[in-house]
């Protein structure tokens, strides 16, 4: 599919959801603390977008990105997102890349770091998949042979599918970092929809950051994996 025609099926899938106006701005949850221990969840959902049009002084070509639907309808930058602290976050990655086998998947080019194919720090380290019938799974221990959730699958990981040339069914992860260590890690595969929950209680600034190589130049890790609002950005948590 050309870039033309995804970006109106795009447009399409937006319009469904609930609005046409594609926008630059922040995300912004300004939910206040409630006073009861009963969780009040809050929602963040991004749009993978395979083919973006980056271009600066080395780099020219399509890359993919992240953006966030505001409940507007309106796609934003994912450069910089404000979630509330102490409160059940439910996030959902739409994802329009292609699906396949990720051979490499870390922090460099030669890294093959299963943690990046995991569910970790969301509820119950789990996560759904909808949509996608060419994915392979790791279910949660307590769970046997294919679980049935209506419209989903509940799995715990993406295991390395085939022999030493294969790779994990992850076309990208969106991951929060406290430093080096990893908050919230969630993969999706391509051609699917994902969601899970997690909190966030403590407050400050935490990065996030795709750790699926799909960048340009640099081992996959130029050009959008180093580009804030593409692969990597900055999360604001009070």
């Amino acid at each position: 599919m050309n870039t033309e025609r995804l970006f109106y099926a795009i447009i399409l899938a937006i319009v469904v959801v609930g609005g046409i106006s594609v926008g630059a701005a922040y995300y912004g949850s300004t939910t206040s603390q409630p006073a009861s221990t009963t969780p009040v969840s809050t929602s963040l959902t991004l749009v993978i977008v395979p083919s973006g049009w980056y271009s600066n002084s080395t780099i020219h070509h399509d890359q993919p990105a992240f953006l966030v639907l505001e409940p507007n309808g309106t796609l934003v930058s994912s450069a910089y997102i404000h979630l509330p602290a102490h409160q059940l976050i439910t996030l959902k990655i739409i994802d329009y890349d292609s699906y396949g086998l990720t051979p490499v998947i870390g922090i460099n080019g030669t890294a093959n770091q299963s943690e990046y194919a995991k569910f970790t720090g969301t509820v119950g380290n789990m996560g759904y998949v909808y949509n996608s019938t060419n994915v392979n799974v790791t279910l949660p221990p307590s769970s046997t042979g294919n679980v049935s959730i209506p419209g989903g699958l509940q799995v715990s990981s993406f295991p390395w599918q085939g022999n030493s040339s294969g790779g994990y069914d992850v076309a990208h992860t969106f991951t929060i970092l406290s430093g080096s260590n990893i908050v919230v890690n969630a993969p999706s595969p391509g051609m699917s929809v994902v969601t899970t929950q997690f909190y966030l209680n403590n407050t400050g600034t935490y990065v996030w950051q795709c750790f699926v190589p799909c960048g340009y130049e640099l081992d996959g890790w130029g050009g959008a994996m180093a580009t804030s609002g593409w692969m990597t950005g900055t999360i604001d948590v009070s």
